[in-house]
């Protein structure tokens, strides 16, 4: 035998390998470009009238694509090396048509639906009714700890994903708020820091009583679990990025692009920087988002908690982003704003590793591990400043 014909036979085996890699990088190579509509996600039963639901331009150019494979797969793209993958979790990106680009987002449908509820939703009229509603505190009563344990259990800490990676379970709530407490431990953080980040965003466990609340007057069974019954399908209690309310938004603020859709934005009392206040008249007398946060400020102020006014301050402001991150409503703050200004903006700062902390496949928190930390340390500072007791809701 020649040794023509071993190489004629190489290069058959070869050309055959070859195709073979190629037909498999295809595979990968070609994605399918599935666009993500914003007016997709509106509810039949939505209040918005028929021409509030067609896009802004701006809203339009920050809807969501996903990068589809053939092996039903999706492209994504790490945020610190920037590296492409692909994931079975949907993943989305962002289009820039004047150059052409796609940017990965760690945005989600879910996360824009929000957004664009609130927006739509949360006028001074809406705040108004929904303080009327709340701060009468006709919930019930209920002690923080039994709020952990009974209801931030059923609750996820994440409540924007699309997906959850199938080896690892969402942790939940209760989850959340001991490890945002414990980075303020570990941070060397005064107690009542410690405290408010334990209790941060317990606001909402809030839809939880509201429903149990609801069937007691109806012959609805008692809810065993979190859901949002509202019936404009906004979860208020979710801690997401806020703004005051009765004055104009910033031109940065967190979804800009649906402010659209607010009525108090063709509303001449509302359309100025004071608005419907007197300039600095101090945050503390301006009407927030009403969100979990704003409801646990008010209700741990009804039930007389001692926390210092600067630990209060940073659990109803850290969600105002505009204020802390970018120097808004410089005509509505005081002397007493720009005091507690830095010590909010490092709270947020700490709970936003607390929250990227415990979806690092950390696990969900034991029974056993929570009981431990209440009982040997939380409980004592929650006595100290007077919510350790029951508490109206």
């Amino acid at each position: 035998m020649s040794d023509s014909d071993y190489d004629s036979e190489d290069s058959h085996s070869e050309s055959y390998d070859s195709k073979k890699r190629m037909n498999d990088t295809e595979g990968w190579c070609q994605f399918k470009l599935c666009r993500m509509s914003d007016s997709d996600y509106d509810s039949e039963d939505s209040s918005a009238s028929n021409d509030t639901i067609v896009p802004a331009p701006v809203a339009q150019r920050k809807e969501l694509w996903m990068l589809l494979t053939k092996h039903g797969t999706y492209l994504t793209a790490d945020p610190t090396t920037h590296a492409l993958s692909s994931t079975k979790i949907p993943s989305f990106w962002q289009a820039n048509k004047s150059n052409l680009t796609l940017v990965c987002t760690r945005d989600t449908p879910p996360r824009r639906m929000h957004y664009r509820q609130k927006w739509l939703t949360q006028t001074v009229e809406y705040v108004r009714t929904m303080r009327e509603t709340y701060l009468s505190f006709q919930l019930g009563c209920m002690g923080l700890r039994t709020a952990l344990d009974t209801i931030a259990t059923s609750i996820p800490c994440r409540p924007f994903c699309l997906v959850e990676d199938e080896e690892q379970e969402c942790p939940s709530l209760r989850s959340l708020c001991y490890r945002t407490a414990e980075e303020a431990r570990r941070s060397g953080q005064p107690d009542w820091v410690q405290l408010v980040a334990l209790l941060h965003d317990m606001g909402r466990v809030v839809a939880w009583l509201d429903a149990r609340a609801s069937a007691a007057t109806t012959t609805k069974t008692e809810p065993t679990s979190y859901s949002c019954s509202a019936e404009d399908g906004l979860d208020w209690t979710i801690a997401s990025r806020s703004r005051i309310v009765g004055c104009a938004a910033p031109n940065q603020a967190t979804f800009s692009e649906f402010r659209h859709l607010n009525s108090d934005e063709s509303d001449a009392r509302y359309s100025t920087l004071e608005g419907m206040y007197h300039p600095h008249i101090g945050l503390d007398h301006t009407w927030l988002n009403w969100t979990g946060p704003e409801y646990m400020y008010h209700m741990l102020q009804r039930n007389g908690c001692t926390i210092p006014e600067e630990g209060m301050s940073m659990l109803r402001y850290f969600s105002l982003g505009d204020w802390h991150e970018h120097d808004e409503y410089a005509t509505l703050t005081n002397e007493d704003d720009e005091d507690v200004k830095y010590f909010v903006s490092d709270f947020d700062r700490m709970r936003r590793r607390a929250w990227k902390k415990c979806g690092e496949r950390t696990g969900d928190l034991s029974d056993k591990e929570c009981e431990a930390l209440w009982e040997g340390y939380y409980a004592a500072i929650a006595d100290k400043y007077n919510c350790g007791g029951d508490l109206k809701w």
